[in-house]
């Protein structure tokens, strides 16, 4: 982000992740003091800033690799689901593919990140781009995390109604139907906000935020967290009730699906939760106040950059909730060991599903390929 200061005569700005540069913002005045430190003196605040490129560097790697690695499973995939998947998890691994595209998109803006960190030009185009990205990932997870939440609801409470809501076709359809909900609505609050305009290289931000800024957080925090929060959790409460008085469900099963939603759960709380609630201090406390300004600077960063988390663990929760994504990827990692071992080349995948059934052993699959 740019941030642009309205506490002073002038007007002072500051890359987001800056690792130099922080203001000293005094009770009761209207000027910004900036200082630039020297790195055997840097405070904390310095160093959270010099630790966060890392940091993203890490999470980006790694969110790309496993979400792409999913999709790839993914449209491999050409065995038939079975009936109990189908029930299961068919409708809910459409969600999570989409949810994977989201995240694939939202971990390739981050090297923007690190650019800025590094206080190198970016494109204003690009950075345009990446703006609606960003926000665009945050609330369209909400949105496919709550499709998840309903469909698992239906699917479990009313097992004998509803059946057409759990289609592939329907997930689909609803994935898609938010993905460009999410996307008009954003596009067109950035392009008012002004955070689209070939003037402004990113999206900028007064030092303190206004009032209509402030406003805005409130609807987003309301309409893209908390109700996403409550419609999941009403629905988890719903579902554990039912498993609870089910007799024709397995101990194992019930397990399964009560980890199921703990993750869920627990992923998109602990990845946004930090973020929103310093997004809620600023929008109450921060408008006309330099102060708090200042002192939420540093937290609003780190949390920025802990929503990031949330792109990697989407892709572990698909392989951990799926059973036939688990059998693909020990399948698919067979292939690749073989592939590295033999420097095979694209012939391994024309057998690849001659090892899909689970008698297979990695012995048979060499003979399939000789």
């Amino acid at each position: 982000f740019k941030e642009t200061s309205c506490c002073e005569t002038g007007l002072v700005e500051a890359s987001l992740f800056d690792p130099l540069k922080h203001y000293n913002l005094k009770e009761n005045t209207t000027s910004v003091e900036w200082k630039i430190f020297p790195n055997e003196n840097a405070t904390s605040v310095e160093w959270m800033f010099i630790l966060i490129p890392p940091y993203i560097s890490i999470i980006s790697a790694l969110g790309f690799v496993l979400n792409v690695f999913v999709l790839l499973v993914f449209c491999l995939h050409k065995k038939a689901y079975t009936v109990a998947e189908i029930y299961l998890w068919n409708g809910m691994a459409t969600y999570l593919v989409f949810l994977s595209v989201s995240d694939l998109l939202y971990t390739i803006t981050l090297p923007v990140w690190i650019e800025q960190a590094l206080r190198r030009d970016v494109n204003d185009g690009l950075c345009s781009t990446v703006n609606v990205i960003m926000y665009n990932s945050f609330y369209v997870g909400s949105g496919l995390l709550c499709c998840i939440s309903v469909d698992r609801y239906l699917a479990i409470v009313y097992p004998f109604y509803f059946h057409w809501v759990r289609e592939v076709c329907t997930a689909v359809a609803l994935s898609t139907a938010v993905c460009i909900l999410e996307v008009v609505l954003h596009t067109l609050l950035l392009f008012h906000m002004g955070a689209l305009q070939g003037s402004l290289c990113l999206y900028e931000q007064h030092i303190p935020i206004k009032p209509a800024a402030a406003l805005v957080f409130l609807v987003r925090i309301i309409v893209g967290f908390l109700i996403p929060v409550l419609i999941m959790s009403f629905c988890f409460q719903q579902i554990m009730q039912s498993l609870n008085q089910s007799v024709s469900i397995l101990e194992e099963e019930r397990r399964r699906v009560r980890l199921l939603l703990l993750l869920l759960l627990l992923t998109y709380i602990a990845s946004f939760l930090p973020y929103q609630t310093v997004m809620l201090l600023r929008a109450l406390l921060e408008p006309g106040s330099c102060k708090w300004a200042a002192q939420l600077r540093g937290a609003y960063f780190v949390t920025s950059a802990l929503t990031t988390l949330n792109s990697a663990l989407d892709p572990i929760l698909y392989c951990l909730i799926n059973t036939s994504a688990r059998m693909e990827i020990k399948i698919f990692t067979k292939i690749l060991i073989i592939n590295k071992l033999f420097k095979s080349d694209l012939r391994l995948l024309k057998f690849k599903y001659q090892a899909i059934n689970p008698t297979y052993s990695l012995e048979k699959l060499l003979e399939s390929l000789w």
